[in-house]
């Protein structure tokens, strides 16, 4: 079974606090921030999410077409999805926890991304 842990992301100072999910010790999300960070046509995208992020974890509305739920059938948590042109972030909201960052992709692998993340709420739901 799966280790899990969660770390705070100190850089959003939000009402809700913001953390990014480890899985065995690697963090999930860090690999595609670094490949998007490498990409500078990408990168202004990524910022743009943070935006997002931090309003949502400042509890403020954002238009659909930015942040949706999603609807992936009968999980213990309700995941999200963070949007720009190109770039997607994934999330789960946790009580007294706060915003989890789970996975990022890319408009053009969404379907497999989700799928990979469906999966990893499962597994982190049953270590939970």
């Amino acid at each position: 079974m799966p280790i899990f842990t969660i770390e705070n992301v100190p850089e959003f100072g939000t009402h809700q606090k913001v953390n990014k999910l480890w899985r065995n010790g690697k963090c999930l999300v860090n690999q595609f921030i670094e490949e998007v960070n490498q990409d500078v046509n990408l990168a202004h995208e990524l910022l743009e999410l943070y935006a997002t992020l931090e309003d949502v974890a400042n509890v403020k509305r954002v238009p659909p077409n930015q942040y949706k739920k999603l609807h992936l059938g009968k999980l213990k948590y309700a995941a999200f999805e963070l949007k720009s042109k190109h770039l997607r972030l994934y999330l789960i909201h946790e009580s007294g926890t706060g915003q989890i960052l789970i996975i990022g992709g890319k408009k053009g692998t969404q379907d497999q991304d989700i799928e990979r993340l469906e999966k990893i709420i499962k597994e982190y739901s049953s270590a939970r």
